[in-house]
């Protein structure tokens, strides 16, 4: 027997894997090393904090061009303002 949700039926040990994936994801997202037993949501994590790692690397990487692209500017407008 499950327990209903939106119409459907939920097993209970399907939510409580929904609920292990959740409290995962949430620690793995605040830094902290989660702690999962199923080896299943163990993959899972692992291509979540990949993307995650990844998705932090191309910040970074935007940041910079972002920097870079306004020091382009800000000196194409010094060079055009400074009398000749």
């Amino acid at each position: 027997m499950g327990l209903w949700s939106g119409g459907d039926v939920v097993h209970p040990e399907e939510l409580e894997r929904s609920e292990e994936l959740e409290r995962a994801l949430d620690d793995l997202l605040h830094g902290r090393e989660p702690q999962v037993a199923d080896p299943e949501l163990k993959s899972l994590l692992e291509v979540a904090r990949q993307r995650y790692q990844l998705a932090l690397e191309l910040r970074r990487e935007a940041e910079k061009h972002r920097q870079r692209v306004w020091q382009l500017i800000e000196e194409k407008l010094r060079r055009q303002s400074t009398p000749k």
